[in-house]
């Protein structure tokens, strides 16, 4: 659960950090549980993608409707490491999005999303987020 929007391509750069920022003044989600946060990707068209900065919540009961929510289901997933400063994960997304069809797998169709654990330290922008890209085996 957390703060979704929708972002163009173009002012990605600018506008995931400031949605961080505004999600980052607000109350922790009512059901939240553990510690770490979320970047989760879905609804992309050419344009652009739907982006939301989250939680993780034992269940949507009680959230105010203003609230966003994504359900993760189990899939399979490809796993990859960005490490550095923040404002560089999108050259981490790249790498990640350009080894898929080279493994012989598609994207899983469900959402991808970036786990901020204890490793990395939003005071500084800098340390190790973990991308997530759900995936499936070519038929």
């Amino acid at each position: 659960a957390g703060l979704r929007q929708y972002h163009l391509h173009q002012d990605a750069a600018t506008g995931i950090p400031a949605q961080w920022n505004q999600f980052n003044e607000g109350l922790a989600p009512i059901n939240r549980t553990g510690s770490h946060s979320f970047g989760g990707v879905c609804r992309a068209d050419e344009k652009g993608f739907e982006y939301m900065c989250a939680h993780e919540v034992s269940s949507y009961e009680g959230l105010p409707t203003s609230v966003g929510r994504m359900k993760v289901p189990d899939q399979q997933y490809a796993v990859f490491t960005h490490q550095g400063h923040i404002s560089s994960i999108k050259d981490s997304w790249q790498t990640a999005m350009s080894w898929i069809p080279n493994a012989q797998w598609v994207d899983g169709e469900t959402p991808s999303f970036e786990l901020y654990d204890e490793r990395y330290d939003p005071s500084t922008g800098t340390g190790i987020v973990e991308l997530w890209i759900p995936i499936k085996p070519v038929a």
